[in-house]
């Protein structure tokens, strides 16, 4: 299989496409070869895509649009554009019904963000029976940081700083503390963002503690046997949260051996490469209409994009101004 990628990136080298390669030197599959011909390639994959202005680097890569058909985007985001069939993070449940789109995990993400497991030399005692540490960016995060939950559980708001930056010593604590946190859990919590899928989900599954899933239009990637480890909560029982996960807190030791090798099969930088080879292929025997058929509609998608971007915009800036007017109010010190 010759595959060539497409960055959408103008001027600088492209990280993507070097880490998809160096991904798939990884798994050793004789089959990939990468070519520097998008004409001769038979899969085209379509990298280094960014949000900004409505996606305007991706609507402007011409690689997609000569070859609809055999070029598949690979997105990370939380607002995943729906211009071009491919892998996104955060995919809704609801576009599924095209058969153009599956979910991915976020392998670039932890080499822009690095957050490492540190080593611990001794066993960690399981204190919680779940825990949770994150920002409130959403209402599902805002229900769950307004919950009084019983002492077996902790939930820690780092809405006032972001625990992937580690630039100086104090990042570097945070980011112990969010791994200790996290062994000392039987299950870890892994709501909703700005996004419908998150991180946190595959940092869990690396390190062997049970998910739970509160996302309703979460998509799960294909391959893994999502239930034989992954509880998934409706965000309609958000209240009951407690009692489910008691209910199955003679699994943890069992469902967290499950997650962890369902990681190193499907998302670890030897795995990986294999992952989204059959992703597509799994794409490519659901999508029911041509993709050359969709590329008609660009102009009009891209349209709705940018009304709902900017709408967005008013949005965020006016939760903004409330917060700060709020802290203000409250005698808070205010973060930038």
């Amino acid at each position: 299989m010759k595959v060539f990628i497409s960055s959408c990136l103008k001027t600088s080298e492209s990280l993507w496409g070097g880490e998809i390669k160096r991904m798939a030197e990884f798994c050793k599959n004789p089959s990939t070869v990468f070519t520097d011909s998008p004409t001769e390639a038979d899969l085209i994959l379509i990298v280094d895509i960014h949000p900004r202005f409505a996606f305007v680097n991706l609507r402007e890569n011409q690689i997609w649009k000569k070859f609809p058909e055999k070029s598949f985007a690979i997105y990370e985001g939380d607002d995943p554009p729906n211009f071009l069939h491919g892998l996104f993070a955060s995919v809704p449940q609801k576009w599924l019904k095209s058969g153009r789109f599956a979910s991915c995990a976020y392998p670039i993400h932890k080499l822009v963000y690095p957050n490492p497991i540190p080593i611990f030399h001794k066993p960690i005692d399981k204190n919680f029976l779940f825990s949770f540490a994150g920002r409130n960016c959403n209402s599902v995060r805002d229900r769950l940081f307004n919950t009084h939950f019983p002492k077996d559980v902790h939930l820690e708001d780092t809405s006032e700083y972001y625990h992937f930056e580690a630039q100086d010593t104090k990042g570097i604590l945070r980011q112990k503390r969010y791994w200790e946190m996290a062994c000392q859990s039987k299950f870890v919590l892994c709501p909703r963002g700005r996004g419908f899928s998150s991180i946190r989900l595959f940092e869990m599954m690396e390190l062997g503690i049970a998910p739970v899933v509160i996302s309703d239009q979460w998509t799960p990637p294909h391959g893994p046997d999502w239930d034989n480890f992954c509880l998934r909560i409706p965000e309609s029982k958000l209240s009951s949260i407690y009692e489910i996960i008691k209910s199955h807190e003679s699994e943890w030791e069992f469902r967290g051996k499950q997650a962890k090798e369902a990681y190193e099969k499907f998302f670890a930088p030897d795995a990986y490469w294999n992952f989204i080879v059959d992703s597509i292929n799994f794409i490519q025997t659901q999508q029911k209409v041509s993709e050359r058929s969709y590329c008609r509609l660009v102009p009009i998608k891209s349209l709705a994009l940018k009304l709902q971007h900017a709408n967005d915009q008013v949005i965020i800036k006016l939760k903004k101004r409330i917060r700060i007017i709020f802290k203000m109010i409250s005698g808070k010190k205010t973060y930038k």
